[in-house]
């Protein structure tokens, strides 16, 4: 299966990272959406998760980062543990976040599944593409 969506000759988008950033701006306005105003504290920490979100997605986006994509894992991991730590008042804002991180978690995670997949394949990619360069390492090594 193709994770990559193709937005102009020679460059890609990641469909996780634009599902992760799109989780950052549904918590931006998801408070406005639920109806989170009878609780300042859900609210503010909601919209600041989502701000911290978008923005780590973002830079996932720009370029390949592994460091990022764990970042947002964490990330997940601390939004889906944040009502509990926090003591969300709202029933919604508790689903919101705990649906939110679980989706993250489970988006980045596989992400950095891929990236150290098909970075573990390319030494063995480029050997492939140009066999007759597979021994000039060893002897410059040797030299």
């Amino acid at each position: 299966m193709n994770d990559t969506l193709e937005s102009a000759p020679g460059t890609t988008t990641v469909w996780k990272d634009t599902t992760v950033f799109g989780i950052g701006g549904w918590l931006l306005f998801s408070p406005m959406v639920l109806d989170l105003n009878s609780s300042a504290m859900d609210m503010f920490v909601t919209v600041g998760a989502g701000v911290v979100m978008a923005g780590l997605a973002a830079i996932a986006l720009s370029k390949d980062r592994p460091w990022v994509e764990g970042a947002i894992v964490v990330w997940g991991a601390v939004l889906a543990a944040l009502p509990w730590a926090l003591g969300f008042v709202l029933q919604a804002a508790v689903i919101n976040a705990v649906a939110c991180g679980v989706l993250t978690i489970a988006l980045a995670a596989w992400r950095v599944y891929d990236l150290c997949v098909r970075r573990a394949a390319e030494p063995a990619a480029s050997v492939a593409a140009n066999p007759a360069d597979a021994g000039a390492d060893d002897k410059r090594r040797a030299a």
